[in-house]
């Protein structure tokens, strides 16, 4: 793509000179193209389009706009659709929420400052994006993504066996399965597939804080009518249904302190949790 490259000063529509907000976050998506060895200018025009900054490497070209300010979503299509028949990519960094975030049609994040960018429930520096997005580490979902490798609470406590009426210790997770973008998601449970495998597991290879605990493993709930990973009675080995399990958890939690932390994989990170997003490839 051959781009004449045309110095100009810019101004808002309003008539007035550019923010020093908006020129500090110019300044900062500049030198993260630079430090990564792309060919970094501000205030270039192109055919009438003014980009903050304007990189380009080999055959890409990447349009960064930053809009500070709050501007109308026509306005922001119009000036896409532009650059789409110019066959360049651009990327916006808006300081207000807007709908644009959630549009598959071209990258867009919301600006928490002058250096910071949220991204799901974590927050990055302009530089780590704009860096991320030139190295093709940031994909549009249409659902949430789970992390691979997920960290969550247990909490052990002792329940009364509803068959032998005997006491018996139980362990139950406490926290959210977290999203490639730090997002909570749903809930964590020992009779989640991947969590109550993991503590089978641990629990056989003679963990110390599950030695008191009735065995962990798949048992068949009458009530549910399934099999679960599930607690039982260390005496009589009959299955503590979950649903009563969390409803005891919940008096320990906001008692005490977890007992310990595991750290386990998932098998399966993609989610039907549908919500459109700009995300990370990988995390």
């Amino acid at each position: 793509m051959l781009l004449v490259v045309v110095k100009v000063k810019i101004y808002h529509f309003e008539g007035t000179m550019e923010s020093r907000e908006h020129e500090e976050v110019k300044q900062r998506i500049l030198r993260a193209c630079q430090k990564l060895g792309w060919h970094a200018d501000t205030e270039v025009n192109l055919k009438g389009l003014v980009p903050d900054v304007l990189a380009r490497k080999d055959n890409l070209v990447f349009a960064f706009e930053v809009q500070w300010r709050s501007s109308g979503g026509s306005a922001v299509y119009n000036k896409l659709k532009k650059y789409q028949k110019l066959g360049i990519q651009s990327v916006w960094f808006f300081r207000t929420d807007s709908g644009c975030l959630r549009d598959s049609s071209f990258p867009a994040f919301r600006l928490l400052d002058t250096e910071f960018v949220q991204i799901g429930e974590m927050n990055f520096l302009v530089e780590e994006v704009v860096s991320l997005i030139l190295q093709g580490k940031v994909v549009f979902r249409k659902c949430f993504e789970l992390r691979r490798d997920q960290k969550v609470a247990i909490y052990k406590f002792p329940m009364r066996c509803w068959k032998c009426g005997r006491i018996t210790n139980v362990v139950e997770a406490f926290g959210n399965y977290k999203s490639v973008c730090g997002c909570s998601l749903f809930n964590i449970s020992v009779s989640d597939e991947d969590l109550g495998s993991y503590l089978s597991l641990l629990q056989k290879s003679g963990f110390r804080a599950l030695r008191d605990v009735g065995p962990i493993k798949k048992r068949y709930s009458k009530t549910t009518g399934e099999w679960y990973w599930s607690n039982g009675c260390k005496w009589c080995g009959v299955i503590i249904g979950k649903h009563y399990v969390m409803d005891e958890l919940l008096e320990y939690v906001y008692e005490g302190e977890p007992s310990f932390e595991v750290e386990f994989r998932l098998k399966r990170t993609s989610t039907d949790y549908f919500y459109p997003h700009w995300c990370f490839q990988a995390l």
